[in-house]
């Protein structure tokens, strides 16, 4: 039985093509009817025939219409896996209507969709029939910590991740809860990143009014992010994420706050960030979203000064956080084995 994804990308920095292609592809590859990813290339027609075909996160137009011929031609079944809601855009140039009449094209086309989220899957229920929607929430990768390699040929990123070091060392006299928010910085047109941030600012500068505390940033654009962080009045810090620090840089801090400015494109995010965090170590403040009110019992739902006044506690136990994300990532495992035995 061939069963293949084909993701739109397949740069490891992109977190999606991670977690719910590269990861799940490594965890069945001992299986006999584990996945691997698709090569267009005509010739292997003849003897790698697929059964089952995952477009993640692909659905341009002459992707899509490849897909169709896979299926006249070998009966393939097909799946479209989305973790982005790209119906909704708050300013809609001629592009991004091209990419959302391709999306709504393919959610039309393909015969079954896989979502990250319960609110996606609701999104997307307004095309397509529910009963041809599936959720499976993103994998948790387990916390990983750089090697001698990573210090040798990534000079640059180390030196960052010394930079941070050393900025917590030179404020621990004071006795401050490291926090930190990471993320990508999002876009004009969906929101997000830099959106969702920009609420936090004078509630952080409120608490330090009240207690000592640091701020770090981990995103992906320092210019960006400047502005807003000029704003603050507690000790700060930017620093750009990558893959081989990023777990390390994590685990340095005290706790995490996840802002979020409601949109129909950041209602629709999966958990990802949440279940990170916790498995870091890492006290969560969020705000209160679908996908992290799910999991109200081990984070506090809201970004305000309330909640981030005092000193935020722990509510559980490493070993309950530990369990949590086991049965997690197994319960994902198993809905995508039911997928490729075409369960």
């Amino acid at each position: 039985m061939n069963i293949y994804f084909w993701p739109q990308t397949n740069n490891k920095r992109v977190a999606s093509y991670r977690i719910r292609c590269l990861n799940i592809v490594k965890l069945f590859e001992e299986r006999l009817y584990g996945p691997s990813f698709y090569i267009k290339k005509p010739f292997l027609f003849s003897f790698r025939r697929p059964h089952t075909l995952i477009l993640s996160k692909r659905y341009d137009s002459k992707s899509i219409a490849h897909a169709i011929k896979l299926k006249e031609k070998f009966g393939t079944e097909l799946y479209l896996d989305l973790c982005d809601n790209h119906i909704f855009y708050k300013h809609e140039t001629p592009k991004l209507k091209k990419r959302k009449i391709d999306f709504i094209n393919a959610i039309d086309k393909i015969d079954n969709i896989i979502t990250s989220s319960d609110y996606l899957a609701n999104e997307i229920s307004k095309y397509k029939n529910k009963n041809k929607i599936r959720v499976i929430e993103d994998l948790t990768e387990k916390p990983s910590s750089y090697s001698k390699y990573d210090t040798i040929f990534s000079p640059s990123k180390y030196r960052e991740y010394k930079r941070l070091k050393s900025f917590l060392k030179s404020n621990e006299a004071k006795g401050p809860e490291n926090i930190i928010w990471f993320g990508n910085k999002g876009t004009p047109h969906s929101g997000g990143g830099i959106d969702d941030l920009s609420l936090t600012i004078d509630i952080l500068n409120k608490v330090y009014e009240k207690r000592p505390i640091t701020f770090t940033v981990m995103s992906n654009s320092k210019k960006s992010f400047s502005p807003i962080l000029e704003r603050l009045k507690c000790p700060t810090l930017y620093i750009e994420w990558n893959l081989q620090f990023s777990s390390d840089i994590l685990s340095l801090h005290d706790t995490c706050i996840i802002p979020i400015k409601k949109t129909p494109f950041t209602l629709s995010k999966s958990s990802n960030r949440v279940l990170t965090a916790l498995s870091h170590g890492l006290n969560v403040i969020a705000d209160p979203i679908p996908s992290y009110k799910k999991y109200q019992e081990f984070i506090t739902i809201g970004v305000d000064y309330e909640n981030l006044k005092y000193s935020a506690k722990k509510t559980r136990q490493r070993g309950d956080i530990d369990k949590l994300i086991y049965l997690q990532n197994k319960r994902i495992l198993d809905d995508w084995q039911k997928i490729f035995i075409n369960e």
